[in-house]
């Protein structure tokens, strides 16, 4: 039997057993799958879920990470569900690892950053068994979680400990995210103001002389994979200025990395519409993964 027609099989027998786990009709669902059994291993943490493109094989695969803040948040749930985000690009034929991650204060930088690597190095190992293909692995976060795949995809130390080469994210997408945290805690107005005492002190330390080493930009490098920056209209006033600040710092290096404001769009609705017909963030997601993916 050739390994092409073992997979098929593999994927069949996979889709047959997702109908107990839910999921509509077009889109396969998995639930709480581990991506992460060693040392400490949280069972609420280090878990993800699947949504795929029934049906289909060899499809793009975009892990997703969820924000809020560093210390709050899941990767489902109904006051925040961005389950939608995998059932929206699911029926659009990409494939959604929707994961979650160990928070602060209780576990500081770089705990989530860890996991968020661990969460990509096993969809990169697993995912052609869902159907997915490997080589069209991309990152995408909303918020505290744009920061995290962002820094992931350009801190090679992430990677490097899962495993994996730099180039096996094709490309990162980042949906109102604060990039760099120094900037988040020194920026001007209210927002980062109860950034500086609320967020970044449990999340990542006390000493402002440590926040460059975990902001994104600190690591933009000439080889680093495309990046997709998108923000909100009414987005909360720092998320634009960041994601102009990672922009240019990439943009330095020859990198794609455009920011792009969308009309309309807050902070929520850039997120929690993806799927709907005719959304922006949708469309842009759509053209920047299988866009990437067909020039490869």
């Amino acid at each position: 039997m050739t390994r092409r027609r073992k997979a098929a099989l593999c994927v069949a027998a996979l889709a047959l057993a997702a109908l107990s786990c839910g999921g509509a009709k077009d889109v396969v669902v998995y639930k709480d799958i581990s991506y992460y059994d060693g040392p400490g291993r949280d069972a609420r943490k280090h878990v993800l879920d699947l949504y795929l493109p029934a049906g289909a094989t060899d499809f793009p695969v975009v892990v997703f990470v969820h924000g809020g803040g560093w210390r709050h948040g899941y990767k489902d749930g109904f006051t925040n569900p961005y389950y939608k985000v995998g059932e929206g690009l699911a029926r659009r034929g990409i494939g959604v690892v929707a994961t979650t991650y160990r928070l602060a204060p209780e576990f500081k930088h770089p705990a989530a950053a860890e996991d968020v690597a661990r969460a990509a190095a096993w969809t990169y190992r697993n995912v052609a068994s869902y159907g997915g293909d490997p080589d069209r692995m991309y990152l995408c976060g909303h918020s505290a979680g744009a920061h995290l795949v962002s820094l992931v995809a350009l801190d090679r130390r992430f990677l490097a400990a899962e495993g994996l080469p730099p180039d096996a994210v094709r490309g990162v997408v980042g949906l109102g995210g604060p990039y760099d945290v120094a900037y988040l805690a020194e920026d001007e107005g209210f927002p980062s103001l109860f950034a500086r005492f609320y967020y970044v002190p449990p999340t990542f330390g006390d000493d402002p002389a440590a926040w460059p080493a975990a902001s994104a930009p600190t690591y933009a490098r000439p080889d680093a994979p495309p990046f997709l920056l998108l923000y909100g209209e009414y987005e909360v006033p720092h998320m634009g200025r960041q994601a102009y600040r990672l922009s240019g710092a990439l943009g330095a290096w020859g990198v794609d990395a455009p920011a792009v404001k969308l009309p309309g769009k807050n902070h929520g609705s850039i997120v929690f519409d993806i799927g709907k017909e005719g959304d922006a963030t949708t469309a842009r997601i759509e053209a920047f993964v299988k866009g990437s993916a067909e020039g490869q």
